[in-house]
């Protein structure tokens, strides 16, 4: 995230002038956009497996894990002699779970629910985006989070163009700062769940 503030302060300098956004000024606001998301991915794949050597020791893995053991047996098979099982189990679900991206809300959601069988993160992260006066609910962060995964979705994937059109979407400035408000507001949420 701090790549994505260093792209907004980038921003600022580039358009310190009046008028129309110029075309490398939307592409930092498309850059910081992109790397948001994907940090909340990486957030989420990292709280997601430090969080299971514990679920392991309170016998609270969900069902997700021992499919992939059963998938993999031959890696399993190394966790019955180790010290630090726990540890073998993080690396196994490591490696599985860095083949999906967790940036849709429903994504998230199943795998922290099936992974570590916790729930709830939803309503914090409205919580914290309301602290500033607004008015968020569970609902409303999630169908917000799918808005923006969906555009960054458009910029990594076709350009940022409009439908039928060779002419880039407008990006404007507040979008993005909300946007990475709310990733922000959804990986704490993510982390306070899962500590």
């Amino acid at each position: 995230m701090g790549r994505v503030e260093g792209l907004l302060l980038l921003h600022l300098k580039l358009s310190g002038f009046a008028g129309r956004q110029k075309r490398h000024g939307a592409d930092v606001l498309r850059g910081a956009l992109v790397l948001s998301i994907g940090a909340l991915d990486a957030l989420v794949l990292d709280s997601v497996v430090a969080a299971i050597p514990r679920a392991e020791r309170d016998g609270a893995l969900g069902r997700t894990v021992a499919k992939w053991v059963k998938e993999d047996a031959e890696s399993s098979l190394t966790l019955l002699g180790d010290r630090e099982p726990a540890g073998k189990v993080a690396d196994l679900c490591r490696r599985r779970l860095g083949q999906p991206t967790f940036q849709r809300a429903a994504a998230i959601e199943d795998v922290i629910r099936d992974v570590a069988q916790r729930e709830g993160f939803w309503p914090r992260a409205a919580e914290i985006l309301s602290s500033d006066g607004s008015v968020w609910d569970a609902a409303t962060v999630k169908g917000k989070l799918d808005e923006i995964v969906a555009r960054e979705h458009g910029i990594a994937y076709r350009g940022d163009l409009l439908p039928d059109s060779t002419t880039t979407r407008r990006i404007q400035r507040p979008y993005v700062e909300e946007a990475v408000r709310v990733t922000r507001a959804v990986g704490s949420a993510v982390v306070e769940t899962l500590a």
